[in-house]
């Protein structure tokens, strides 16, 4: 079923891999399905190779929808899951060649100026003297020249600690500015998270000193953004001015702090740095959690659960975990 020259994976198999790999990101996936899912794997070497490809293909490229809601009547959810499997299908037939340039962010990795990989961490000293700290799964270019210090954003999320410009002190100085796909953002001496992690639906502007001068790309006027303050800017509109939360800045230090989180929101953080599927049942979901953790070791944030919340892990693969709640 294999070619030996272009690795190339049977059709029927690949199909399968991909119906597989689907029923189990859906919410209602049961233990039964768990099960058959390794039935089917076990059947056949080239299931395996077929469902390692489409795993990996699912990890680059984020094929399947968030909530792919097998049971929903949502006519555009059932499309978008037509159309994630019969492109995850076709790319486990192709291989790796067929797939690696796929996704434009991909690209973007390869040619940006900076970029993180997923739970990696960045911390960079730009020409004018400004810091900025690149969170995980990141991608960000920097653009300096004589009229302008520009970063655009591309996906991830950034900590700027801007500086004084220096490098033409003779001259007027430059204007600092971050770009995104909703925006523009001009700090005012000031030190600023700016997060887009959704896909480029929206942008997530937190002030944590001085203030930011706030411009959408259908220029919507904004009010300036003060220190201890947030607002998200989508396509279309913007959120009220709300107050920053308590240490939005802890992951440049390798930390996550919760208080009071509910668990699958928390789980939803922790999985930001985390390779493969991490799931929460909705049974246990408004549990709640507090503390810091250490961002650089999920597997160590993930063991130390049960011993607090009344929980249980479930580990189909090192790299796909359930949490469940607690049987006696």
């Amino acid at each position: 079923m294999i070619s030996g020259n272009n690795n190339t994976i049977n059709r029927e198999v690949a199909r399968a891999a991909a119906q597989w790999l689907m029923r189990l990101h859906d919410d209602a996936v049961s233990n039964e399905d768990i099960q058959l899912c390794e039935q089917w794997r076990q059947a056949h070497s080239d299931h395996e190779q077929a469902w390692q490809r489409a795993h990996s293909i699912q990890e680059k490229l984020g094929l399947l929808p968030v909530s792919t809601g097998m049971v929903t009547l949502n006519r555009k959810v059932r499309a978008d899951r037509r159309h994630a499997m019969k492109t995850l299908a076709v790319l486990i037939t192709a291989g790796p060649a067929s797939y690696l340039g796929y996704n434009s962010s991909i690209r973007q990795a390869w040619s940006a100026d900076y970029s993180t990989a997923k739970g990696e961490l960045q911390r960079i000293e730009l020409a004018d003297g400004s810091v900025i700290h690149l969170n995980t799964n990141t991608i960000v270019d920097v653009i300096f020249d004589a009229h302008q210090r520009k970063l655009v954003l591309h996906q991830g999320e950034l900590l700027v600690e801007t500086g004084k410009d220096t490098l033409f002190a003779s001259q007027l100085i430059r204007p600092f500015s971050v770009h995104t796909h909703q925006g523009e953002f001009r700090p005012i001496g000031t030190r600023f998270i700016v997060r887009n992690i959704d896909g480029n639906i929206s942008t997530d502007l937190m002030v944590l000193e001085g203030k930011v001068k706030a411009t959408t790309h259908l220029h919507s006027k904004l009010p300036i953004i003060n220190a201890g303050q947030q607002l998200t800017i989508y396509n279309d509109r913007h959120s009220d001015i709300r107050p920053v939360e308590d240490y939005a800045d802890a992951w440049s230090r390798g930390l996550l702090y919760a208080r009071n989180m509910r668990l699958d929101h928390f789980l939803n953080e922790i999985s930001r740095y985390r390779s493969g599927v991490l799931r929460c049942d909705p049974a246990i979901a408004n549990l709640h959690i507090s503390g810091s953790f250490q961002l650089k070791d999920s597997d160590k944030i993930l063991q130390a659960l049960p011993q607090t919340l009344p929980i249980s892990l479930h580990f189909l693969t090192p790299y796909w975990v359930t949490v469940k709640e607690k049987t006696t």
